[in-house]
Parts: structure tokens; sequence; C-alpha cells
């Protein structure tokens, strides 16, 4: 009797070795992907950041481009008094080629503001 308990037993044993196994092997599974979505996390964290980065120089970079617009359009208005007060149709040629380079001076900031908000709404919303 004896013997056939311990035979019982070590079946039980097997039975649970096995099992066990099984939950090891199931085990590795999960921590191998669990290591993945790690992995996966960390590079994700790295894009934010860079994204922030980003952001960040395109927002400074906006805000250093509408300073020089309004820069541009206090130079357009003392262009235009300056043209008012020419005497001599050089003068006010020389006006107007300062003004008609102001003014696409000022083109060439609004399309890059433009450009920059694009970017960073599109940035934003990744």
């Amino acid at each position: 009797m004896k013997i056939q308990s311990e035979i019982e037993a070590l079946e039980r044993l097997a039975a649970l070795d096995a099992i066990l196994a099984e939950v090891g092997e199931q085990l590795g599974v999960e921590r191998g992907a669990l290591e993945e979505k790690r992995g996966r996390q960390q590079e994700l964290e790295a894009r934010i950041e860079r994204d922030r980065g980003v952001m960040s120089d395109m927002e400074r970079q906006r805000g250093e481009s509408l300073q020089e617009m309004r820069q541009m359009t206090v130079q357009v208005e003392r262009s235009r008094e300056k043209l008012a007060r020419c005497r001599t149709e050089r003068e006010a040629n020389a006006v107007q080629r300062e003004l008609e380079e102001l003014r696409k001076l000022q083109r060439d900031r609004e399309i890059e503001i433009q450009k920059l908000d694009g970017l960073h709404d599109q940035a934003a919303a990744d």
C-alpha cells in the first residue's frame, strides 16, 4: 500500500511539474512580450521628446518671425512717411524700391509663419 501511495504522489508531482513547465513557458513568452513593449515604449518616449523639441523650436521661430513682421511694418510706415517728404524723383524711386523690398520680406515672413503653423498643427496631431 505504501508503494501505491508513493506512486500516486509521484504521479501528482509529475502532473504538477508539467503544469509548472507550461506556466514557466507562458511566463517566458509574456516576459518577452513585455520587454518588447518596454522597448517600444522607450522609442515612443524618445520620439515624443524629439517632437516636443521640434515643436518648441517651431514656436520660437514663429515668434521671431512675428517680431520681424512687426518691425517691418514699422519700417514700411517710416518709408511711407519718407516717401511723402521726398522732393526729387530720385529720392522717390529709392524709397519705392525700399518699400517693395520691405513688402517682399513681409510676404516671405507671412509664408514662413503659415508653413510653421501648418507644421506645428501637423506635429501636434501626431
